[in-house]
């Protein structure tokens, strides 16, 4: 009934009372609240305690509600004269003196309750986006009453909500920005008080995230000293906030983060955060900061799932150890990563790999195309996907120009499979047309042509556009022949591919061809390509 409430701590219940007059508190106050109820609370029929709920009485019914609800916090409306003989009471009381509006305490108590709840429910429910901070920020800065502003590692301001520069206390924050700003820095959270010309300014803050990750800071800005519960909703904020940034979750459970659930997130498309994603990495023993390939054996008879996981295991060792593997749907697949070695992850090494182990009778192996970052793993999904609705025709292609084939491949490649979604219609979304054509071979070389001032990806267009012909290429390029064999051959050594099949090439030039569109609207990608070729740039920008 109540799970979408979150606890209210005591000092939360005290500042909800402010306007009344506190006559007594318990000695031993309660942590935390779920609810507030009276005491005719019944469940069944039958009063019964409810974790974490408080109840609110007249001070004749104290001793009864005490007898009810034993060890539960009691809110006592009594006058002056009547708060004496409630000390008897064994139970932790809240006395408040009565009055015009205590009539109402109980309705202000779950109205103010479900407030909390709704505000929870809201800063939970955004989702995750560069706009999140600034909405959580500006639904949270009313419930606590005060500024909020969030700054980065860098003390850079990343969202503000409720800074009124018209108010002194936030011109006083202005103009001393820095300064306060090193000294939450230095503190690392918690309460700071600034001299100002007429009034205190008291800054509360919060570092979120760990020592490793601490990526933002949280301040709240206060006229008069903070009370512990605006301390304790600034940590509902602030806790709030960590669940949308990408940090550590410092909450990690190995149980929670098994290889299957990232890959059943990840395909399905749920949002998984950086701090998760880290939780994943430590648990699955796969790094963040390197390249991914998605590998998936599909039997041919999907009713022996133990064959399967058995089989899990006898491939846990190939690459070097750097998969991971996970039975899904009856399909076993593989998520390859490799930092710096291009050809590690090639198609040649992953089949030469493979045939160690798998037989093209029991079933076939669909490859994805390499990617950088693991929450791609949907996209390389959906390339695997086209890999087997496209299969067969890749096997009348081979069955057609290679009579003496008996059998079947064992693997089939996204690049293979490209050509035939390509021209349907259907099969591809554009953004994972767009995610297909922006992890490619001519990205890298692009970028270390820039960098280096070498020339292999015009070497690779020439080569390609004039039918591997070394010494056309040569002689348009104004370069020796060897040193077009030698790029081209460094190429094919780095990537693990092989230019002598025909594919291969198809797949290149439909990357050129994607690159040529890009070119005509990115200046910037002009320079990248034919770098101090002042001559080529300026025909091109014709």
């Amino acid at each position: 009934m109540f799970s979408n409430i979150p606890h209210i701590s005591y000092a939360m219940l005290v500042d909800a009372l402010w306007h009344y007059q506190i006559l007594a508190e318990p000695v031993r106050k309660p942590k935390r609240f779920g609810w507030a109820s009276s005491l005719h609370w019944t469940k069944n029929g039958s009063p019964v305690p409810e974790k974490d709920m408080l109840f609110v009485c007249e001070a004749s019914a104290a001793p009864k509600a005490a007898s009810l609800h034993p060890g539960q916090l009691l809110i006592v409306i009594a006058s002056a004269d009547e708060s004496g003989p409630l000390s008897e009471i064994d139970s932790p009381l809240l006395v408040v003196e009565r009055d015009a509006r205590t009539d109402g305490l109980l309705q202000g108590l779950q109205d103010r309750f479900l407030g909390y709840g709704l505000w929870k429910s809201d800063i939970q429910s955004i989702a995750p986006s560069p706009d999140s901070f600034r909405q959580i920020l500006n639904k949270s800065a009313r419930i606590i009453g005060a500024p909020l502003l969030l700054y980065g590692n860098d003390l850079k301001p990343t969202a503000r909500a409720l800074f009124n520069i018209n108010r002194p206390f936030c011109q006083h924050f202005q103009s001393r920005e820095q300064e306060i700003l090193n000294s939450v820095r230095a503190h690392q959270g918690g309460t700071l008080v600034f001299k100002t010309a007429n009034d205190d300014l008291i800054v509360e803050s919060r570092r979120i995230g760990s020592e490793k990750h601490g990526d933002f800071y949280l301040i709240a800005l206060f006229e008069l000293a903070s009370t512990q519960g605006k301390r304790d909703l600034l940590d509902v904020i602030a806790t709030a906030l960590e669940n949308r940034a990408d940090l550590p979750t410092d909450h990690f459970e190995p149980a929670k983060y098994s290889s299957y659930r990232l890959f059943d997130d990840l395909f399905n498309g749920r949002y998984i955060s950086q701090g998760q994603l880290s939780d994943y990495s430590l648990n699955n023993g796969f790094p963040l900061d390197a390249e991914y390939r998605l590998i998936c054996f599909a039997p041919f008879k999907d009713d022996d799932l133990t064959d399967l996981d058995s089989l899990a295991l006898s491939l846990r060792a190939i690459n070097g150890g750097k998969n991971i593997p996970v039975v899904h749907d009856s399909h076993l697949y593989l998520l390859f990563w490799s930092k710096g070695l291009d050809n590690s992850l090639s198609n040649s090494v992953i089949e030469r790999q493979l045939l160690d182990h798998l037989d093209p009778r029991m079933g076939f192996v669909a490859v994805s195309q390499v990617f950088d970052d693991v929450t791609s793993l949907r996209f390389a999904y959906e390339q695997i996907k086209l890999v087997a609705k496209y299969r067969r025709r890749m096997d009348l292609v081979s069955w057609l120009t290679l009579t003496n084939q008996e059998e079947s491949s064992l693997c089939y490649t996204f690049e293979e499979a490209l050509r035939f979604a390509i021209v349907d219609t259907d099969a591809m979304t554009p953004e994972l047309r767009d995610f297909s054509f922006s992890h490619t071979i001519l990205d890298k070389l692009i970028a270390e042509d820039a960098e280096n001032g070498s020339n292999d990806a015009r070497i690779l267009a020439s080569y390609l556009q004039y039918e591997r012909k070394a010494t056309v290429v040569a002689d348009k390029l104004h370069v020796h022949r060897n040193t077009v064999l030698y790029r081209i051959e460094k190429i094919e050594k780095r990537f693990g591919v092989n230019l002598d099949e025909s594919w291969t090439r198809e797949r290149l030039l439909f990357d050129f061809s994607i690159l040529y569109s890009k070119l005509a609207n990115d200046p910037e990608l002009v320079s990248k390509l034919f770098g101090n070729d002042r001559e080529a740039i300026k025909r091109f920008a014709r």
